[in-house]
């Protein structure tokens, strides 16, 4: 599982992309909207459960519509299948907004 991921993703009021590096229980990457993901997850079973902080380097405006200064740093918990990067859409809950996001792999690292 340990690989580089493209990011696409999609809530209320837009879309974006950027990129996840998922592997050896770690999480972390970027979006092109001012996004920093950093975090940890375990495998359970057919799943992983993911907990991941998202921080604004810039000022911006999130995909659920909510205005996120710099330094504003968002919690988001997932339980997805091990196999989530099959382009099926996945559900994150981002300050309190619903986002859908696909991940492709892009490569094993």
């Amino acid at each position: 599982m340990s690989a580089l991921y493209a990011m696409k993703y999609r809530g209320s009021t837009g879309m974006g992309d950027g990129c996840l590096y998922v592997g050896n229980g770690k999480v972390t990457g970027m979006d092109f909207n001012g996004g920093r993901y950093n975090g940890a997850y375990v495998e359970r079973e057919d799943q992983i459960q993911a907990n991941v902080k998202l921080t604004m380097v810039i000022d911006g405006l999130l995909v659920t519509g909510q205005r996120a200064p710099k330094g504003t740093e968002l919690a988001l918990a997932v339980t997805w299948p091990k196999d989530f990067a099959n382009g099926q859409q996945l559900p994150v809950q981002v300050g309190g907004g619903r986002v859908k996001v696909v991940l492709e792999k892009i490569g094993e690292i």
